[in-house]
């Protein structure tokens, strides 16, 4: 495949990744990465790609025929993904820090929470397939299960589609799947325990032959890192097995613990600065986030006003009263 990409004037550096999918290559001049994987499988990726427009979803800049492949040309992150983090932390005896474990799920639940907006289900969250770009955003990546919802309310029934390990239990207890907002939200909640146990799963066995059984019907374990317990809280409801209890993308917003991660990375036009008391935001406007070069103006309006009014509620908790 490399033979192939040099032949059309790409500089190949090397194979990033390979799998069932097919392989990713990282090319220079520019630093791109492209993925490489069966034609059939493609076009629903592709399109996909060309409509998610956002700070925390990879960049789609090309694709092409190759030979019987598609390539698809796609932004580079040069720090491996969230797993890979979390990995390399328990193996160095380490848990990672609440103010970065509060920055990363506040990322992917944007990103996942802009995808619904436009009524996209993503089918195969996991901290695997958020990338980490070089200047440290997360970037969701892998649309190849994505599938398009008519309503919000849709449920879409199907063959199983996803890792099992994050898969709901209306996907992985029944013989027909069942695909819905909730069943994302329920992946979310797979990420973030396992950012706040060391990477570990929410379950006493990752045995696949008996992880079914386990995810629909057995209790679940408490992570059992350092972290505030409305983290653990709202980790818990994430992962209701009744669908209709799970918190949505704003309501996760809104229930993160008040400790907020570094709002500059998302408003880079709002000024913000840090004094004693805490975060100070002097300009908290939406038409200076909606002007953002950032792309958070391309979120959906509900996960945007819930981020404004979080950040609204950390300023008027924070600032010193008279």
């Amino acid at each position: 495949m490399a033979s192939s990409l040099l032949k059309l004037g790409f500089d190949v550096e090397r194979t990033l990744g390979e799998g069932g999918f097919g392989c990713v290559v990282l090319v220079s001049n520019p630093l791109r990465a492209i993925k490489v994987i069966e034609r059939g499988d493609a076009q629903a990726e592709v399109s996909f790609m060309k409509k998610l427009q956002h700070r925390n979803i990879v960049q789609f800049y090309d694709s092409f025929c190759l030979e019987a492949t598609t390539a698809i040309v796609m932004e580079y992150a040069a720090n491996g993904n969230v797993m890979m983090e979390l990995e390399r932390s328990t193996k160095a005896g380490l848990w990672l820090e609440e103010a970065a474990v509060l920055r990363w799920i506040s990322e992917e639940v944007t990103a996942v929470g802009y995808m619904h907006g436009l009524g996209i289900l993503h089918r195969d969250i996991k901290n695997e397939n958020f990338l980490i770009a070089g200047d440290g955003r997360l970037l969701l990546t892998d649309f190849g299960a994505s599938i398009q919802l008519g309503t919000a309310q849709e449920v879409i029934e199907g063959a199983h589609i996803g890792t099992l390990l994050y898969m709901a239990p209306e996907i992985c207890g029944k013989k027909v799947a069942k695909y819905s907002i909730a069943s994302d939200m329920w992946a979310l909640g797979c990420s973030f325990f396992e950012m706040m146990s060391g990477g570990s799963p929410p379950y006493l066995t990752a045995d696949e032959s008996k992880l079914r059984v386990v995810i629909c019907t057995e209790k679940l374990v408490d992570a059992d890192g350092p972290f505030a317990p409305e983290m653990k809280d709202l980790c818990r409801d994430m992962l209701s097995r009744k669908p209709a209890k799970r918190p949505h993308t704003e309501a996760v917003l809104h229930s993160l613990p008040r400790s907020a991660p570094d709002w500059s990375s998302f408003f880079p036009q709002v000024e913000v600065k840090q004094h004693d008391w805490g975060w100070f935001f002097p300009t908290v406007e939406e038409e200076a986030i909606q002007k953002s070069s950032c792309g958070f103006g391309n979120i959906t309006e509900h996960v945007r006003k819930a981020m404004i009014s979080w950040i609204g509620d950390v300023a008027s908790k924070t600032l010193p009263s008279g």
